[in-house]
């Protein structure tokens, strides 16, 4: 999770996307790299097979970003934060996104 400050985003409101692109791109290349078996990246026997395995049983995408990808665990997150005393009320999981990511669409 990364946390920005709502006075920069409002000063800066592109910041919050250009972070979220640049940590999607950066995943994929990560992801690209760990599967593939002839550019092995980590003295790891196997690891370009672990990785293949992993997106079978995962998905494609193993560590989605933003919101909807993670809205049950965010809830369940923020119900528990709550519960604890963590968080005086209840908040919902668009609360820690900053608006700019929410409208973000694959195409």
């Amino acid at each position: 999770m990364i946390a920005l400050r709502s006075d920069a985003v409002a000063r800066h409101p592109w910041i919050a996307m250009n972070l979220f692109e640049a940590f999607t791109e950066a995943k994929r290349r990560g992801v690209a790299r760990a599967i593939d078996p002839n550019t092995p990246r980590y003295p790891v026997p196997w690891s370009f097979a672990n990785a293949h395995r992993a997106e079978e049983l995962m998905g494609e995408d193993l560590w989605p970003y933003g919101l909807e990808p993670n809205r049950v665990a965010l809830d369940a997150f923020l119900e528990m934060a709550h519960e604890q005393g963590v968080c005086k009320r209840r908040l919902v999981p668009e609360e820690l996104f900053a608006p700019s990511v929410l409208d973000h669409y694959v195409v």
